[in-house]
């Protein structure tokens, strides 16, 4: 008799405690209620000594009673089974948080049957705490000329309800593929069927293949050999923070229903302050142009309209919406140096007041390492330093000794370091030594030492040539071989400039190289090409290089920049990708 009562009061118990794991699903209309601050904790129970948390993609089980002491009643736990591995992730850890403190996590499969949930689509009414945040940026052939796409379109392309770029405007036929990149969350608008591309690299492969392909990738994901979109008129590239409720931000939650056990939501709120959705890394917009040539025609316009920021008027909102700007002085500045008479000279010496235009545009550094910095000889280079020093613009690649001239220019933006130099592989005859002024040469043994000192100074590494052949659109094996050994040495970016002519882009080992730019402001009227050029827009993430955007000039009047229409700047484009064969085909890739 006493085992049957004894066994009758057993069963009473343990269907009390099954009641309290059945709750009535919450309407849409649910209030959402606050999770205390401070909750009451429950005594902690010791964990079973066979509690294990289940792997990645295992269902979680009921952990085994403890026989002789009381348990509390198991919390239950909902999971979104369609976006990742992240929510089993984290679950995984609240999963750990419970066993410690003695509790038990069962999983359900609905949402709503749940008291705690782990996901992108919280159900109604829960309270809502975040995890993580991903930002997805579309992308598409960095040789596609679209740089901008509503929203509205795109989801029309997802869905497959727009079938060239042609039908949003873009004047080429090129057939949209819609592309999926393996990512963890999936992107908020895969196309219905597509095989998943593991890397960027693959991505890029598919958009050699497919010119017209289009897919949202997270940021962190996102090459400098892809042209991201902006979006509505947003920049994803240049966001400074994600804004919840942004279609192209998945934000990752855990969710407590309202009747949710004090406890469940204390675990809950910790795991939400550990994960605490990181911020982004800085962005930062460095932009760099080519041969700014103080002297000759320019000289004589300015100093007659006594006005030396009328050549940066037309584009210096562009320059100084930089963060960093940079460019080539080609030529001395003096207020003692009385400029040649002769029109067609090849002496470069423009008014000290030229500086005031630099200010102007925005300008923080200029190359000197070139072949008409030592035009006027160590007096020239004299007075272009002490200019520049006083107008606050950095100068690099020339000095009054090689000491000088080797020294980095070292930029801090928003805690990142850029150090740039200069380097002269056109006028050797200029080169400076240990007691004399000149140009840094492109000596291969220099530079590397050079790249690892700035290494130790700075995040970021950049070279800045002179090189090349004037007027020619192909860079030369000495071009090529300079490059390729400065990545070798550790730069994080080459640039270069001389021929006067745009040149390509070549992508080494996984750092981009621009041959050259081009004209900014030059008097050369000899042919269309040596009167246009190119801005170059760098975006970084942090130290990360994730973009690169080319910006067409011409120069009108001999002196005067403008940023070209679209129709004519792709001429511009066109003749940069016809030279640029390896930029989506990676040359010198480390096995």
């Amino acid at each position: 008799m006493k085992r049957s009562l004894a066994l009758l009061l057993w069963l009473l118990i343990a269907l009390s405690g099954l009641g309290s794991l059945v709750r009535p699903t919450p309407s849409a209309a649910a209030p959402v209620v606050a999770v205390p601050e401070t909750l009451e904790r429950v005594p902690p129970q010791p964990a079973p000594p066979s509690a294990q948390v289940a792997a990645e993609g295992e269902t979680m089980t009921a952990l085994p009673q403890v026989t002789g002491a009381a348990q509390p009643q198991p919390f239950t736990l909902a999971l979104d089974r369609n976006h990742g591995v992240a929510p089993a992730r984290l679950a995984r850890a609240l999963q750990a948080d419970l066993v410690r403190d003695g509790y038990e996590l069962l999983q359900v499969g609905s949402p709503e049957e749940a008291q705690l949930y782990i996901g992108y689509e919280p159900p109604a009414g829960f309270v809502t705490l975040p995890l993580t945040a991903t930002r997805f940026v579309p992308v598409v052939s960095y040789w596609l000329p679209v740089t901008e796409v509503a929203y509205a379109d795109l989801e029309r392309i997802f869905r497959g309800e727009v079938r060239t770029w042609a039908e949003l405007g873009v004047s080429m036929p090129e057939r949209i593929v819609r592309l999926a990149l393996e990512s963890d969350p999936p992107s908020p608008l895969s196309p219905p069927v597509a095989p998943l591309l593991s890397d960027a690299a693959a991505l890029i492969a598919a958009l050699n293949t497919s010119p017209g392909g289009i897919a949202l990738i997270p940021l962190a994901q996102v090459d400098v050999r892809m042209r991201a979109l902006r979006v509505d008129g947003h920049d994803p590239l240049l966001e400074e923070e994600l804004f919840l409720g942004d279609p192209l931000v998945r934000q990752l939650y855990v969710a407590i229903a309202p009747d949710a056990p004090a406890v469940a939501a204390r675990w809950a709120r910790a795991l939400a302050a550990r994960q605490c959705v990181a911020p982004l890394e800085p962005a930062i917009e460095v932009i760099v142009v080519g041969d700014i040539m103080p002297g000759r025609l320019v000289g004589r316009l300015l100093s007659g309209w006594d006005d030396y920021t009328c050549p940066f008027s037309l584009v210096y909102q562009t320059l100084r919406a930089a963060d960093l700007t940079i460019a080539n002085l080609e030529g001395a500045l003096s207020d003692h140096i009385k400029p040649p008479e002769e029109r067609q000279t090849m002496f470069f010496v423009g008014n000290g007041r030229f500086v005031e235009g630099l200010q102007y545009a925005g300008i923080d550094g200029v190359s000197l390492a070139n072949n008409h910095s030592l035009n006027f000889g160590p007096t020239g280079v004299s007075h272009t330093l002490a200019l520049l020093s006083e107008a606050g613009i950095a100068a690099f690649g020339a000095g009054m000794d090689l000491e000088q001239a080797r020294r980095s220019a070292v930029f801090e933006i928003q805690g990142i370091r850029f150090a740039f130099l200069g380097y002269d592989a056109v006028s050797y005859y200029y080169a400076a030594d240990q007691d004399r002024a000149g140009t840094a040469p492109a000596d291969p043994a220099l530079i590397a030492a050079d790249i690892a000192a700035a290494r130790n100074q700075a995040d970021v590494v950049v070279p800045y040539f002179h090189w090349g052949v004037e007027y020619t659109h192909q860079a030369n094996r000495i071009q090529e071989d300079l490059a390729r050994h400065a990545v070798e040495a550790g730069a994080d970016l080459v640039l270069g400039n001389h021929p006067h002519w745009v040149q390509g882009l070549e992508y080494y080992q996984g750092v981009p190289i621009v041959y050259s730019m081009g004209n900014f402001v030059f008097d050369q009227g000899l042919s269309i090409e040596t009167q246009q050029g190119l801005i170059l827009h760098f975006v970084f993430r942090g130290r990360r290089l994730v973009g690169l955007r080319l910006q067409a000039i011409q120069i009108a009047g001999y002196y005067q920049p403008f940023i070209l229409p679209a129709a004519q700047a792709q001429e511009v484009y066109l003749q940069v990708q016809q030279f640029s064969p390896s930029w989506t085909h990676e040359k010198g890739a480390q096995p």
